[in-house]
């Protein structure tokens, strides 16, 4: 015969073996809270990632030319910019080709493209690495020397350009030319001062009868 004790203790016995199977659904429950929880995290990471590689993709897009893929006038002048606010000495060569306008006309505009790419191969050859090349519009380019380089050796390293690229033989064209404005970062100068001293200078190489180096 079961005593009240007895009793007693099967139900209590009963009670606990309910409390322990509902802690057990519940911490199955939470487990599968918790994967959940972190497949979640997870995705919202790999989303975090490819966002930011989007964003960096669409950046580096909007700074590249479509045409020559050389970083374009909006990363030209940032890059400009940049150099100014850090105090760092820099020059500028500002290149044209020569009568790109007759030669566009002449020809085509795929073959005038033609040209653009493989001049801007070109300049590529002849820059050392650390040089920033960028095509700023239409036939103008642009390279930056972030040094402390004297007039003469940029004088000098402008009139090699000018020679290397009328010695170079363009496909359908034959040979081409350039004009190249040379300037040099002074005190308090900006990014309008510059250019606009660029301009003068390449304009005057066109002036005195192009192929030539100006400053």
């Amino acid at each position: 015969m079961i005593t009240i004790t007895e009793n007693i203790q099967k139900k209590l016995d009963a009670l606990d073996n309910d409390v322990k199977e509902f802690v057990k659904i519940l911490l199955k429950t939470n487990e599968k809270n918790e994967k959940r929880l972190n497949h979640i995290m997870s995705q919202s990471d790999n989303q975090q990632l490819q966002l930011m590689q989007l964003n960096e993709n669409l950046k580096t897009i909007s700074e590249t030319d479509a045409l020559t893929s050389l970083p374009n006038r909006l990363k030209c002048e940032s890059t400009v910019n940049n150099l100014i606010e850090k105090r760092t000495p820099f020059s500028i060569l500002a290149i044209d080709i020569d009568n790109f306008k007759t030669l566009n006309e002449k020809f085509n505009i795929a073959i005038a493209n033609q040209v653009l790419v493989q001049i801007s191969k070109q300049f590529k050859r002849l820059t050392k690495s650390g040089d920033f090349l960028g095509r700023w519009a239409g036939d103008t380019f642009i390279i930056i020397i972030e040094e402390n380089t004297s007039l003469d050796e940029m004088i000098e390293k402008s009139e090699e350009i000018c020679n290397k690229i009328e010695e170079f033989f363009f496909d359908d064209v034959g040979q081409v030319t350039v004009s190249i404005g040379v300037s040099s970062r002074s005190a308090n100068s900006d990014l309008n001062t510059l250019i606009n001293t660029l301009s003068k200078a390449l304009n005057k190489a066109k002036d005195n009868g192009k192929n030539q180096v100006s400053h």
